[in-house]
């Protein structure tokens, strides 16, 4: 009898050594339970921000995009706008006349608006810029003509008449070569413009 009690007291040590040892063993699950989902929480927070990183530059890319374009439909408008002014004005006027009138081009390195000229320098496309300075040049020589030709009909009647042949073929050469040059520089160039926009948008 005087050792009845170490049987039970053994067992409830034995008991309280393997409650103890459970109560550490699930503190140390719960401890790598809750790194283990720390660690995933700084993972995807960190995937989180990498995506949202991407998608910030992404918009960002688009909105360049977006901005290019809107401000090379603008250049373009200006530039079809004095092309057209100045074509008209090319086709419409009699040399005599022609430079004198205000819409005439001053210089004839200055064909269109400087503006609208540099617009198309930053905005445009190499192609669209290639059939601008085609065009300006068949300008170019339309005006040339203008002045060799008001020079000849401000001249005296004499130097007129020993002119003439060369006058002629001057007139021949401005309506027969250099208008159709224009107008298919022209053209060319607008049509170019309209297929850029075109896939703009």
């Amino acid at each position: 009898m005087a050792w009845d009690w170490v049987v039970p007291v053994a067992a409830s040590g034995f008991g309280a050594l393997v409650g103890v040892s459970g109560i550490l063993a699930s503190f140390k699950t719960s401890e790598k339970s809750r790194q283990h989902a720390e660690n995933l929480a700084k993972e995807r927070h960190r995937h989180e921000l990498e995506l949202a990183k991407q998608k910030s530059e992404h918009d960002l890319r688009l909105a360049r995009e977006q901005r290019r374009q809107e401000r090379q439909a603008v250049a373009y408008a200006e530039i079809l706008k004095e092309v057209q002014r100045v074509s008209f004005w090319a086709n419409a006027s009699h040399p005599k006349e022609a430079l004198d009138k205000d819409d005439a081009p001053k210089h004839l390195h200055l064909v269109t608006d400087p503006a609208a000229d540099a617009l198309l320098r930053t905005y445009g496309s190499n192609e669209v810029i290639d059939l601008f300075d085609t065009w300006r040049t068949s300008v170019q020589d339309i005006l040339k003509s203008f002045h060799l030709l008001k020079i000849d009909l401000n001249a005296d009647p004499v130097s007129r008449q020993l002119n003439g042949k060369q006058t002629s073929q001057e007139w021949s050469r401005l309506y027969n070569e250099l208008v159709p040059a224009e107008n298919t520089a022209k053209d060319t160039l607008t049509k170019r413009i309209q297929q850029e926009l075109q896939t703009v948008e």
